[in-house]
C-alpha cells in the first residue's frame, strides 16, 4: 500500500488553507471558462455548492471564488484575500505528475483511469475542500482560527457535501484515506497531543508527506462520528467540534 502514499500527500498538501498558489511548470495556457468542458464542470460544482450553502440559509457577504484554471504545486488552493480558487487542468500537468496517478488506478489502469482518479481527488474532493475554507470565511468562522481547527471543519463541511451530493465518490476517497492509517507509521511524536503538535508544526508539515496522515487521521476520524451531520448542519457546528 505504500506506493499510494506519495499522492495522496499531494492530495492532503492541496488542502492546506495557509499556503499561497505556487505556479508550476504549465503545459497548456490558460483555458476559456465558458468553453473548456472541464472548466465549465468546475464552475458549475463551485454554484452548486454555492447555491447549496445558500440554501441552508448562509448569506454570504461575498461571492462565490474566481476560478484560476493554471498548475500549482499544491493543486488546490483557496486565496482568501483575493477570493480565488486555483487548480489545475489535466492537460496542464506534467507528464511527470500525470504518471503519480497511476498509482491509484488499480491495475493496468488506461490513461483515461488515471485522468478519472485526477478528477476525483483534485476536481472533487479538494476542490470541494478549498470551497469549504470559502465558506468559512461566509460563516465568519476564518479569523483568529488555529490550522488544526480550519482543516478539522473544511474537511467535516465537504464530507458532509458529498455524503448527500455522491456518496459513492466520497467512499472511493476515503479509502484512500483509510490507508493511510492502516499502512502509515504515525509522524506524532508519542506523548504528543495531536491537535497542539500540528498546530505548532503546521508551517514545517504542510510541505511533507506527514501531512497527509494529520489529514487522513481528521478525515477518518469525522466519517466514523455518530450521528453523521448533514451539509446544513455541518455549517451549524463549532469549527472545531471533537
Amino acid at each position: 500500500m505504500k506506493p499510494l502514499l506519495p499522492i495522496l500527500a499531494s492530495l492532503a498538501i492541496a488542502i492546506s488553507p495557509q499556503a499561497q498558489p505556487v505556479p508550476a511548470q504549465s503545459t497548456a495556457a490558460q483555458p476559456d471558462l465558458a468553453s473548456d468542458p472541464v472548466a465549465f464542470q468546475l464552475t458549475t460544482l463551485r454554484d452548486a455548492f454555492a447555491a447549496k450553502l445558500s440554501a441552508a440559509g448562509v448569506a454570504c457577504p461575498i461571492p462565490p471564488p474566481k476560478l484560476i484554471l493554471q498548475n500549482v504545486k499544491s493543486w488546490g488552493n483557496y486565496d482568501s484575500q483575493a477570493n480565488t480558487l486555483t487548480t489545475p487542468l489535466w492537460q496542464q500537468l506534467s507528464p511527470q505528475e500525470q504518471s503519480s496517478f497511476y498509482r491509484i488506478a488499480g491495475p493496468n489502469p488506461t490513461r483515461e483511469d488515471e485522468r478519472r482518479e485526477f478528477e476525483s481527488g483534485i476536481h472533487h474532493w479538494v476542490f470541494i475542500h478549498e470551497l469549504s475554507h470559502w465558506a468559512q470565511i461566509c460563516l465568519h468562522q476564518y479569523e483568529d482560527r488555529m490550522p488544526y481547527d480550519l482543516e478539522y471543519g473544511a474537511n467535516r463541511i465537504a464530507l458532509a457535501y458529498w455524503r448527500e451530493a455522491d456518496n459513492k465518490l466520497l467512499n472511493h476517497i476515503l479509502e484512500h484515506f483509510e490507508d493511510i492509517q492502516k499502512f502509515e507509521t504515525t509522524p506524532l511524536p508519542q506523548g504528543q497531543d495531536v491537535e497542539e503538535y500540528f498546530n505548532t508544526n503546521y508551517d514545517k508539515l504542510a510541505p511533507t508527506p506527514a501531512y497527509a496522515w494529520f489529514q487522513s487521521q481528521m478525515i477518518t476520524d469525522l466519517a466514523e462520528k455518530r450521528p453523521k451531520p448533514t451539509f446544513k448542519e455541518s455549517l451549524q457546528l463549532a469549527v472545531y467540534q471533537p
